[in-house]
């Protein structure tokens, strides 16, 4: 139980700190890497994030405007970092050097 809270509470402070001193893409791709993380799944190109999330849900998750993160995950998809057409298919490697 203490544990869970120390977890929890590591997250939180990190998405705080986020919030403040990294930009909008950075905080896009960290939050794509940590959904590969917690819920991604293997597949052929690297990790399928296999959950319903509109750009809407993403954005409110990263503290950013839908458009900014439409914006952004199309730039992410032009050098196949990042595939959204079906759920989200990311490709650890890409992301971790993007941003």
């Amino acid at each position: 139980m203490i544990q869970e809270l120390e977890a929890r509470s590591r997250r939180l402070e990190r998405r705080l700190e986020s919030l403040v001193f990294k930009s909008v893409e950075a905080r896009t791709v960290e939050a794509l890497l940590e959904l590969s993380g917690e819920v991604g799944e293997s597949c052929s190109h690297g990790m399928a994030i296999d959950v319903r999330l509109s750009q809407q849900d993403l954005a409110d998750l990263i503290g950013a405007s839908r458009e900014s993160v439409n914006r952004i995950v199309g730039d992410l998809q032009k050098p196949n970092i990042c595939d959204v057409r079906v759920g989200i298919c990311a490709w650890p490697i890409g992301l971790n050097s993007s941003g």
